[in-house]
């Protein structure tokens, strides 16, 4: 009984160690004119916005969800937050 406790608490601690690997940023496409939601290591964009501000509705919201952090960046690209 003991034995399978310890396993989930283990699995547990994984996967919250996986979830702090995920990272999403808010940067600007100046090619089409929009803001882009993109996870790092992604070679697509995960959603495209008009705003700015409709970009970080989406993106703070998943990632409450997934336990993930966020960068946003400027409209010229620097850092903004993270």
């Amino acid at each position: 009984k003991m034995a399978t406790e310890e396993k989930k608490e283990v699995k547990e601690d994984m996967s919250e160690k996986e979830t702090t690997f995920e990272r999403y940023r808010v940067t600007y496409d100046k090619e089409k004119a929009d803001w882009v939601v993109k996870k790092d290591g992604g070679m697509r964009a995960t959603k495209r916005f008009r705003t700015k501000q409709e970009a970080l509705d989406y993106v703070e919201g998943l990632c409450d969800r997934k336990g993930a952090s966020l960068s946003v960046h400027k409209k010229n690209g620097k850092f903004q937050k993270q």
